[in-house]
């Protein structure tokens, strides 16, 4: 039998309402919930917390009652206030509430008094219940089957079925970042690191936390919404990608996020050590075509040469075209930056160099600092040049048809001539 509203026996329809509570098994719509929010909560001694009495996935919520049950000797409760949920439609009423202490009970309800408008429907607060703690310890914060909530079919209240979720209170709640190790204490840029944080709780409830690493001060990466057990321990492991990181020294840094009523902080933040950036310094030459592939004597090939900057510096460099040991041209790039790729063009006038195959071979100079120069070298590109065919230059061409129109033109007069003397 669940326990009568008080304070508000003169209002007829508030008591109609709840006495009409114990009606069961009237299609009770599915999926609402009550919730103690938050889940976890925690305060040192003689100080004061609340918990929020939540609703969820309601639809026309005209009244409600909960029965809130705890431990007497860790907490006692001290007052419930009405939340927002029902009054943000319009004026509920809410009789005083009746606390039991000793028992370990806290009771509250509120109700529309016109029901024939319609009733509240989502998610929100029901009720703040505040309490005082005693001592240290745990205990939960239950739901107990005297909750109620209740909807209206236009004739009569109906009993909602509902999912409970209640809550906990613990005290002490401790949890702490207690090591963090890197893979490495120096790496080139663009290397990846990775970072090792152990976490213990040190508390008596189970947790719920995020937990996010740094350098300097600045997010690596976070983790959010980890549990770990009560005076358990766990690792989580993070990778920090160096790239376009600059180069220097950054202090790592592991921050847990601090949960309700925790009692030590401080332990919180862990910094160890220094993980060094190093600039690397790195071009290379990844390709080189050539057109035509064969060309005669004297003739034009374009070359062209894929320059590649793969460190993690701005480099300004030249770059050379040779065939056999003998250059070609070369050309100054100028503050290509880390991860990016450009394309240099060379002109060969092949004038004076001699038929047969040759090999050209691209080559970037040695930036200062740089200790892998073999792909500074790209060769193996053969060019064919070939005997050059004779050919008369166009102006004598140009003369030796107007030469031969000449004389074809004066024999074809002669010949009329001599034909017209004949006749």
């Amino acid at each position: 039998m669940r326990r009568e509203l008080q304070g508000i026996s003169t209002i007829g329809m508030v008591i109609l309402s709840f006495a009409l509570l114990a009606i069961g098994d009237i299609h009770a719509a599915p999926g609402p919930s009550v919730i103690v929010d938050p889940r976890v909560s925690g305060a040192a001694p003689t100080e004061s917390f609340s918990v929020n009495i939540m609703v969820a996935n309601v639809t026309n919520l005209y009244a409600w009652q909960f029965n809130l049950t705890f431990n007497p000797t860790i907490l006692e409760a001290v007052d419930v206030v009405e939340g927002p949920f029902l009054k943000q439609l319009r004026t509920a009423i809410m009789p005083p509430p009746n606390i039991n202490n000793t028992a370990g009970w806290v009771y509250a309800a509120a109700a529309f008094f016109n029901w024939e408008e319609a009733g509240a429907s989502g998610s929100g607060v029901l009720a703040v219940a505040i309490f005082r703690v005693k001592t240290a310890g745990m205990t939960s914060l239950h739901i107990s089957s005297e909750t109620a909530l209740l909807t209206f079919d236009g004739n009569l209240p109906v009993d909602m079925t509902y999912e409970p979720v209640d809550g906990v209170f613990g005290y002490p709640r401790d949890l702490a970042v207690i090591e963090l190790a890197a893979s490495s204490s120096s790496v080139p840029a663009g290397e990846p690191v990775s970072l090792n944080a152990t976490i213990r709780n040190k508390g008596i409830v189970d947790e719920t936390f995020n937990i996010t690493v740094y350098r300097n001060s600045t997010v690596i990466d976070t983790r959010t919404d980890l549990t770990l057990d009560s005076e358990a321990s766990t690792s989580v492991i993070f990778v920090w990608n160096t790239t376009g990181v600059a180069a220097g020294g950054y202090i790592m840094k592991a921050e847990v996020s601090v949960v309700s009523g925790e009692n030590d902080t401080v332990n919180n933040v862990f910094e160890d050590g220094i993980v060094t950036i190093q600039l690397v310094h790195d071009v290379a030459i990844t390709g080189v075509t050539v057109f035509p592939s064969s060309v005669s004597s004297g003739g034009v090939v374009s070359i062209n040469v894929t320059v590649f900057n793969k460190g993690s510096a701005t480099e300004s460099f030249s770059v050379a075209v040779a065939y056999d040991s003998i250059v070609i041209g070369t050309k100054e790039l100028v503050d290509l930056a880390p991860g990016a790729s450009e394309i240099l063009t060379f002109t060969w006038e092949t004038k004076d160099v001699a038929p047969g195959s040759y090999i050209l071979t691209a080559a970037a100079s040695t930036i200062p600092g740089e200790t892998s120069t073999e792909d500074n070298v790209y060769s193996n590109v053969a060019l064919q040049i070939t005997s050059a065919s004779f050919m008369l230059p166009i102006e004598w061409l140009a003369i030796i048809v107007i030469v031969i129109i000449v004389v074809l033109a004066s024999g074809i007069v002669l010949y009329m001539k001599r034909k017209s003397r004949k006749t």
